[in-house]
């Protein structure tokens, strides 16, 4: 479902009934949908017709319907909201999406009902919900929250960390497919007392200006957001001229997440919110809540550092021979255990992967898949995930600490750097760059700066001499750029696109760049 009210309606029925949840995110086509319906075996399917992703209208009946014409598993019904609040331009080509065959009619299902004013009683391991998140395997991997250790994290983490109180009013810019949305957007927030706000669009339209003026209207006290949203809107107001239109002075702190925050988006978030309080956290899918970050601004806010770990867990950075490493060292950052309440302790119908995926490695250990270090004053800085760490003649060099030198320069929008096969040296790398609109002809001027830039500040082990400009970057519709498939097309190897990427065309054009790339440098 959409970014609308009836799907959060739709989850906490769930809950309140004891049902087991698990939402899949609107962007995934029919073969996941059906792959997802038929691991969990859901007795009801609920949809909607349609969703609206800034000026598209993503039709979703046609996908469901095919999704379980293939699954082998048949729910017994299927429940969809036809949406009339949002009138298709005809015009623009937009018509109204078939039905699903045999569905039943959202409306009209619940036109006579009254509020359930019972609940059911549950264990407090009971599974709330299982949110389905990319795996190695063919395997759905269907992280399993429980009920009780879910809701004593909720509770210390959105009152501790993010420094909310009963009548505060919250806004996670993120979807409820993935974990922030089923954390921040509806079970954190209404625990709480909070006003969540639940927003179906894109921060830049019909104007990078869209989400201060929500900001403003709701008197909102807290924003989520991931940086890849807050680069867009610095790409569309460099200056932040639209976002001084609006008054902020209810934001108390933003809040980054999803992604690594690069300096260049926490000074500009420091700039147009006039100094308040930016703060990096870190979490995934597994924990539910936040596993590092600066609770409440109760320590100093180290720029470039993504903070310090929540009470609960213990995290230490480990080599690969499971020795820890000290400060400064580059390595796996692992969850010493046990886990806090609300972290997944198994995943559906998988126990056996679940130990395979984080138990086995580092015993003793959770691991998360992530490298960084710790400094000498006790702040983790996460950089990036363990595969982008990559062997240049012998030394290890992270590609997000090349991108932290790149994204500060002044005309760039957002960079990512990639290590691909070199004869010589093994592993190189090479970096992708977005220019702003207006610096679009200072490539070549840019890239001696860069080169020059990350021999001064990492030095010539990096060996960086391999830059080109981009119109754009693939990523998937949370924001997360495709780094992985980027080193995997430029070495010519084979890779799977994952259903969740945001638009296709973007590879053509990267491969198309690679190509032009490879073929200069042969003629010199």
């Amino acid at each position: 479902m959409p970014m609308i009210n009836q799907a959060l309606i739709a989850m906490l029925a769930c809950a309140r009934l004891g049902a087991t949840h698990s939402v899949v995110f609107g962007g995934f086509a029919s073969p996941q949908l059906a792959q997802r319906i038929e691991h969990f075996k859901p007795k009801v399917v609920i949809s909607a017709s349609f969703g609206v992703e800034g000026h598209k209208i993503n039709c979703y009946t046609p996908l469901l319907s095919k999704a379980l014409e293939l699954s082998a598993h048949k729910p017994n019904h299927t429940v969809v909201y036809n949406r009339i609040d949002i009138k298709l331009d005809s015009k623009a080509g937009e018509v109204l999406p078939p039905r699903v065959e045999g569905s039943i009619d959202w409306s009209e299902l619940t036109k006579n009902l009254t509020p359930l004013r019972d609940y059911a009683l549950v264990d407090s391991t009971h599974p709330l919900y299982i949110l389905y998140t990319s795996g190695t395997t063919g395997m759905p991997k269907g992280v399993v929250r429980d009920t009780g250790g879910y809701t004593v994290a909720l509770n210390y983490s959105i009152r501790n960390c993010y420094g909310m109180k009963s009548g505060d009013t919250f806004f996670a810019g993120s979807d409820v497919g993935w974990v922030v949305g089923h954390t921040l957007s509806v079970y954190g927030p209404l625990f709480v007392g909070l006003t969540s706000i639940i927003f179906e669009g894109k921060p830049t339209v019909p104007d990078a200006g869209t989400y201060w003026k929500l900001i403003e209207k709701h008197r909102v006290n807290a924003l989520f957001s991931a940086p890849t949203a807050i680069r867009a809107i610095h790409r569309d107001d460099a200056d932040g001229k639209l976002a001084s239109q609006y008054d902020l002075s209810s934001l108390r702190s933003t809040w980054l997440g999803g992604e690594r925050l690069d300096s260049s988006t926490f000074n500009y978030l420091r700039k147009i919110t006039n100094n308040k309080p930016i703060l990096d956290n870190y979490w995934n899918t597994e924990s539910g809540t936040p596993l590092i970050s600066n609770p409440s601004c109760q320590v100093p806010i180290k720029p470039n550092a993504t903070g310090k770990p929540m009470p609960g867990y213990q995290f230490h950075v480990l080599s690969p021979n499971s020795e820890r490493l000290g400060a400064d060292k580059i390595g796996e950052v692992c969850i010493k255990l046990p886990v806090a309440p609300g972290f997944t302790n198994n995943l559906y119908l998988n126990p056996d992967g679940y130990k395979k995926a984080y138990l086995n490695e580092y015993p003793g250990y959770l691991r998360t898949a992530d490298s960084g270090y710790y400094d000498e004053n006790g702040y983790y800085h996460i950089i990036s995930r363990v595969d982008d760490i990559i062997n240049v003649s012998g030394h290890r060099l992270s590609t997000g600490s090349i991108e932290e030198i790149l994204v500060k320069h002044p005309k760039i929008v957002e960079c990512a750097v990639i290590g691909v096969h070199d004869d010589l040296k093994g592993e190189v790398p090479f970096g992708l760059i977005v220019l702003k609109p207006q610096y679009k002809d200072s490539y070549q001027e840019v890239e001696t700066e860069l080169i020059k830039e990350i021999r001064e500040n990492i030095g010539p082990v990096a060996t960086f001499k391999k830059v080109i400009s981009v119109n754009r970057l693939p990523k998937t519709r949370s924001g997360k750029i495709l780094r992985n498939i980027l080193r995997k097309m430029y070495n010519k190897e084979e890779y799977t696109v994952p259903p969740t990427i945001e638009d296709m065309e973007v590879l053509k054009e990267i491969d198309a760049e690679f190509e032009k790339f490879k073929l200069s440098n042969l003629n010199k």
